[in-house]
């Protein structure tokens, strides 16, 4: 029996747009046909990079019959509104973290997800995942008293270019 195979469009070929391509490359069951981009100018060259056939903006990626799965690395603010789209033009879509930046939104791609029958499945968030959220309570009720120290680990070489890195104490006294 021969191995099912699924088109990917990209939407978004930022930040983290390679890395993806690198990552699906793993997988010879997952095929990039087209990345989309409101820079049509960035979605060519990233596709030119990785031996992408087709580019184009957003709404191409959308209407794009080729496209089974949208994988959305737009920024986490545009994830609703893409996701939601993506999802009503037929498309099952894997979105970056966050889902969505509200709670009415993220109900709001679920509710669609669910109407249109498409598969949505989004990267786990660490920063707002249970784990850090449970520690940020821990510390912000006095659960643990006064943090005189922390640590942290990241999982490869350095932040991704563009993260936000703020300290997790509850005063600014704490975080000096």
């Amino acid at each position: 029996m021969a191995e099912q195979t699924y088109r990917i469009g990209i939407l978004g070929s930022g930040n983290i747009f390679g890395r993806y391509v690198t990552g699906l490359a793993r997988y010879p069951e997952l095929n990039i046909v087209r990345v989309g981009d409101i820079d049509v100018a960035r979605a060519k060259r990233g596709a030119a990079e990785h031996a992408i056939p087709a580019w184009g903006d957003d709404a191409a990626l959308y209407a794009d019959d080729s496209v089974d799965i949208v994988v959305n690395l737009t920024p986490p603010v545009h994830h609703a509104r893409t996701t939601v789209t993506a999802l009503e033009a037929g498309k099952h879509v894997y979105v970056e973290k966050p889902l969505a930046t509200t709670v009415a939104d993220g109900e709001a791609v679920l509710a669609t997800a669910s109407r249109t029958g498409r598969v949505l499945g989004s990267a786990p968030d660490t920063f707002l995942g249970s784990a850090a959220q449970t520690a940020r309570k821990a510390i912000d009720s006095g659960l643990i008293g006064t943090p005189i120290g922390a640590s942290a680990f990241i999982g490869h070489s350095k932040p991704e270019p563009g993260t936000p890195i703020r300290p997790s104490c509850s005063s600014p006294e704490a975080a000096r």
